[in-house]
């Protein structure tokens, strides 16, 4: 099993994990995501939870999950949601493939550019944010 690497992503996820937490101030977005967010929310938190513990063939499921996770099934979203949505999937594609390959190290940037995807697109649609664009 792979040794346990100190993760660059813990900040990042704790904003990601905040900011799925609930609505801002004002309001849900114009779509509802939350209960696509709830499982985000979940599933990314066990990610980097086994990253830590070096259990990278543990977190291949999860990974998995989230790149089949359809974010807003059925509803009206935005056209740049979707390319979002579609990104994300693909980031987590990669995840599960470096973790699969057990490689902690390209597990660990994979998951970084997961959040990173995450932030940007609360970023947009999130209250406050620019939606629609």
């Amino acid at each position: 099993m792979p040794r346990a690497m100190r993760q660059p992503f813990w900040p990042l996820l704790a904003a990601v994990l905040a900011a799925c937490a609930g609505d801002a101030p004002g309001g849900p977005p114009p779509f509802d995501v939350r209960p696509a967010m709830e499982a985000v929310r979940e599933d990314a938190a066990r990610i980097a939870r086994l990253l830590a513990a070096g259990a990278l063939a543990d977190a291949v499921l999860p990974a998995r999950r989230l790149a089949e996770l359809r974010l807003a099934p059925g509803l009206d979203a935005p056209p740049r949601f979707r390319e979002l949505e579609e990104t994300f999937r693909g980031k987590a594609a990669d995840l599960a493939s470096a973790l699969q390959a057990e490689d902690g190290a390209a597990a660990a940037r994979s998951f970084d550019d997961l959040l990173l995807g995450c932030a940007a697109c609360h970023a947009t649609f999130r209250p406050g944010g620019a939606a629609g664009r």
